[in-house]
């Protein structure tokens, strides 16, 4: 499955599921109750939750908090076993609120504006796996390689290889591109070698193979919120809010195998991938607080559909024992970018209810 998904060739339902989950992020106090705003407001991170929330404080408000991300890995591939730790230190929240409170007759008693950038998702992990298969990476070319014609692939006169690779992934496509890197790779070849053939013979004989693979991510799917609320009467409280998400995901994927049979042709492959994807997207957010009486408030919130525009950047490496004499001019400085494409992940409808307890306890 590894070796599939070492690539990433097109969007898939894994890249909605990364950028449309938010983890429980935000101020010290959102994170310790479990992000139980909807009902309560009073706290920059609750805005996330319900907008009407902002109209809850009774004072301006300044808010910084920061979160140690401590992981840990545990991987098993055949009889391969490994554990990874990852520690960071990150802000992941800073915000403000101004409260303009109405000393006149009216019942609208307060208005506020707020603004707070929470990190929604902390796209940073690594894991590493290493263990004996009897799948080799060569597969990966030849399904890739099958059905495409020899010449398409093959250098024209007084071209570079890293030119080539470029020429053919932006003209031909990805599976073309995947047959060329395998050919010039050294991973396999022609079973005739005519320009109309399409049927190709692996470079590496095996039973089983020895794999490595590691995966590093970092990045983050932030959240920048503008906001407006106010209080109506002494028990309504209203908000709407502006939202700017900003993604940014980087995929390192290292991958080595060796342990063919000593008469292979070929006896070590290595294939690096460097994927890049950014870009912004824009929610709206409308809520409203009730208090019922002193001891109990309900809330309720609609957040729009997010809409994004991302862009997707590739870069690849690959070497063998086989592979052609100007192979590392294929690196991670030759980008291969992909169009614009638009993901919209789903709307959200929340409702809360909170119980209030005297001054100092809530449920």
């Amino acid at each position: 499955m590894l070796l599939l998904c070492s690539i990433a060739s097109a969007q898939n339902l894994n890249d909605v599921l990364r950028y449309s989950s938010e983890n429980l992020q935000g101020s010290a106090r959102f994170q310790s109750m479990g992000g139980a705003f909807g009902a309560l407001g009073g706290d920059l991170s609750a805005l996330n939750v319900n907008p009407a929330g902002a109209a809850v404080f009774n004072n301006s408000l300044l808010g910084l908090s920061g979160t140690n991300y401590n992981r840990n890995n545990d991987a098993s591939y055949f009889n391969g076993r490994s554990t990874t730790k990852l520690n960071s230190l990150e802000f992941n929240q800073i915000g403000g609120v101004i409260v303009f409170n109405n000393k006149e007759e009216s019942p609208w008693r307060k208005l506020t504006l707020a603004v707070n950038y929470d990190l929604a998702n902390n796209f940073d992990n690594e894991f590493f796996v290493s263990g004996n298969s009897n799948q080799g990476i060569d597969n990966y070319f030849l399904d890739y390689a099958e059905g495409v014609p020899l010449g398409s692939i093959l250098l024209q006169d007084g071209e570079f290889l890293e030119d080539a690779y470029l020429d053919i992934g932006s003209q031909q496509g990805f599976v073309d591109q995947q047959a060329f890197l395998g050919y010039y790779g050294g991973i396999f070849d022609p079973a005739e070698n005519t320009d109309e053939n399409i049927a190709y013979i692996s470079n590496a004989d095996y039973t089983t193979v020895n794999q490595e693979f590691i995966r590093r991510t970092t990045g983050y799917n932030s959240k920048f919120v503008v906001n407006g609320a106010a209080q109506y009467g002494e028990n309504l409280y209203l908000g709407a809010s502006l939202n700017f998400h900003t993604i940014l995901y980087n995929r390192y994927d290292e991958f080595t195998e060796d342990g063919y049979d000593a008469t292979s042709l070929n006896q070590f492959t290595t294939f690096d991938n460097y994927l890049r994807t950014q870009g912004n997207g824009f929610s709206f957010s409308l809520g409203a607080i009730g208090k019922l009486n002193d001891f109990i408030r309900i809330g309720g919130s609609y957040q729009t559909p997010t809409w994004y525009r991302l862009n997707d950047n590739l870069s690849q490496r690959i070497d063998s024992d086989l592979a052609d004499e100007d192979i590392n001019f294929i690196n991670f400085n030759l980008i291969n970018t992909f169009d614009t494409y638009t993901l919209k992940t789903p709307s959200k409808l929340t409702g809360s209810l909170a119980f209030v307890f005297g001054k100092n306890a809530m449920w």
